[in-house]
C-alpha cells in the first residue's frame, strides 16, 4: 500500500508511506528555500503539485499509477492547486466522521485514485496517539487555529482514536473559549521587535518564549494577561492600555518591562493549559497519567516541560 500525504498550509510538506512505514518526508521550505513556506499565501499557487511531480515522486521512483491513496490535510488549503476540484469536503465539527473520501485523477495517471481529506486537529490527534508509546491515553491538541477551532480532546484506546469534542468553540466542563496559540501568533502587535520577516505569526512565538526566560512574572499583571488568553480572538496589544505601559518599553527586548510581561504571559499560558488538561481528566474520571499532546502549543518547550 503506497500512500502520499500532502499538507499545503504553513510549513507545507509531502510524505510518502509504504505498508505503514515512512519512506520520505519533505518540508517544502527546504526545497523552495522559503522559511515556513505556506502554499495558501499569495502569490503561491501550485508549488506543492510541482514539487510532487518534479522531485518527490522521481526521488522515490514512483509513478502516479503506483499510488494507492492520497491524503490531504484539511480541505481548505487547495484552492489554487491542480487538486482543487478533487478535494472531498467534510463537516469540520463532525468528529465522529473526521474525514471525507473521494477520487482524484493525478497528472500522468491512467486511473482514479482514492483520496481522503482529514480535519485539521484530527491530524494532530492522530499522530500524537499513534506515535506515542501508549495503548490508552488522554488526547489534547492546541494550536493557533485550524478548521475553526484551536484545539480538540479525546481518548486513545487499544489502537482506536475517539475524539470527544473541541476546546474552543464549545469548550467542555466549564472551560472558556480561548486560543493560546493565537495569542502567541499575535504577540508582534505587543512587542514590535518581533514583527520581522515573512510569516511573522509563526516566527514570533518561539522568540517570545525565549524572551520570557529573561523575566519574572508580575502578580499584578496576571489577571489582565489571563483575560487575554481567555479571548477567542485575542488582542494582546490591549495590555498596553490596561496595564498602563509605556510602548517604548515594549519596543526593546532588553527592557525589564518587556521581559517581565512576556514571563507573565508564558507563566499564565502554562497554568492555563495545565488547568484545562486537569479539568478534562477530572470531569471524565480519567484515572491514568498517560497524555498525548500535539499542535503548536505542545511545541512550547516550557509548557511541555511543566
Amino acid at each position: 500500500m503506497k500512500i502520499i500525504s500532502l499538507h499545503n498550509g504553513h510549513d507545507s510538506s509531502i510524505t510518502a508511506l509504504e505498508d505503514g512505514q515512512i519512506l520520505y518526508h519533505l518540508e517544502l521550505e527546504r526545497y523552495l528555500k522559503e522559511k515556513h513556506f505556506c502554499g495558501t499565501d499569495l502569490p503561491h499557487t501550485n508549488e506543492i503539485a510541482d514539487v510532487l511531480f518534479s522531485h518527490f515522486l522521481p526521488k522515490l521512483g514512483w509513478k502516479p499509477d503506483d499510488i494507492d491513496i492520497i491524503g490531504f490535510c484539511s480541505d481548505s488549503e487547495w484552492k489554487r492547486t491542480e487538486f482543487a476540484q478533487f478535494i472531498p469536503k467534510y463537516d469540520p465539527l463532525a468528529y465522529d466522521k473526521p474525514h471525507a473520501k473521494g477520487k482524484i485523477k493525478l497528472l500522468g495517471a491512467s486511473r482514479e485514485i482514492d483520496c481522503y481529506s482529514i480535519i485539521h486537529h484530527v491530524n494532530h490527534a492522530t499522530y500524537a496517539y499513534y506515535t506515542s508509546p501508549f495503548t490508552e491515553c488522554l488526547i489534547y491538541t492546541h494550536d493557533g487555529i485550524g478548521d475553526r477551532v484551536s484545539g480538540i480532546w479525546g481518548i486513545g484506546r487499544e489502537g482506536k482514536l475517539y475524539i470527544k469534542g473541541d476546546l474552543t468553540l464549545k469548550p467542555p466542563f466549564g472551560l472558556k473559549p480561548n486560543s493560546i496559540g493565537l495569542t502567541y501568533s499575535y504577540l508582534y502587535r505587543l512587542f514590535p521587535f518581533l514583527n520581522k520577516g515573512k510569516h511573522v505569526e509563526l516566527s514570533c512565538a518561539g522568540k517570545a518564549m525565549g524572551l520570557s526566560s529573561y523575566g519574572k512574572p508580575r502578580e499584578e499583571w496576571r489577571k489582565a494577561v489571563r483575560n487575554v488568553l481567555n479571548e477567542w480572538m485575542p488582542r494582546p496589544e490591549r495590555l498596553i492600555s490596561e496595564l498602563v505601559l509605556n510602548p517604548k518599553d515594549l519596543s526593546d527586548p532588553m527592557s525589564k518591562v518587556a521581559q517581565d510581561l512576556m514571563a507573565t504571559i508564558q507563566d499564565e499560558a502554562e497554568l492555563f493549559m495545565i488547568e484545562s488538561i486537569l479539568a478534562l481528566k477530572d470531569a471524565t474520571g480519567w484515572s491514568m497519567d498517560n497524555l498525548a499532546m500535539a499542535g503548536g502549543c505542545a511545541l512550547n518547550v516550557q509548557i511541555n516541560t511543566r
